[in-house]
């Protein structure tokens, strides 16, 4: 199985490596990832990543239509040639249970969705309580939320 993310970006250079080194971590063996106008280095980042040959760069204006970045990710999407897409967010972390999206043992199942479930991290007041480097050993680590903190 191939898993490929499309990663689209506005000015988060501080959050990038830690979220391609962790795409690599779980599997994923191409990301796309899609400027939309960074100004405080995005590009800069990705360009490093890019020399290893498993991230390609794309610069998209801020303002484009709804419908037409629609279209355009499914045409990046099929460009990469994966049997399966992730469209995370910079700031999510995707958390297969064994460690690796190969582990999903998606070659079984006869449907071209997964749905993942979503959770957010509890943040405290000193920044996230959640481990820096996000692997199976720490996953109990992890404080988990699915619901919203009153006040």
């Amino acid at each position: 199985m191939r898993f490929a993310a499309i990663l689209t970006v506005l000015d988060e250079a501080d959050l990038l490596p830690a979220a391609l080194d962790h795409l690599r971590r779980i599997g994923v063996g191409m990301t796309v990832l899609v400027d939309r106008g960074s100004s405080d280095g995005s590009r800069d980042v990705a360009r490093e990543y890019e020399r290893d040959g498993d991230l390609w760069l794309l610069r998209a204006p801020r303002d484009d239509p709804a419908e037409q970045w629609t279209r355009l990710s499914v045409r990046i999407a099929r460009a990469t040639g994966a049997d399966y897409v992730l469209f995370p967010e910079t700031h999510e972390y995707w958390l297969p249970r064994g460690g690796s999206l190969h582990d999903l043992g998606t070659e079984d199942r006869a449907h071209d969705t997964l749905v993942v479930e979503g959770f957010n991290v509890v943040i405290g007041p000193s920044g996230p309580l959640a481990p820096t480097v996000i692997r199976p050993e720490a996953y109990g680590d992890v404080l988990l939320h699915a619901q919203p903190i009153p006040d």
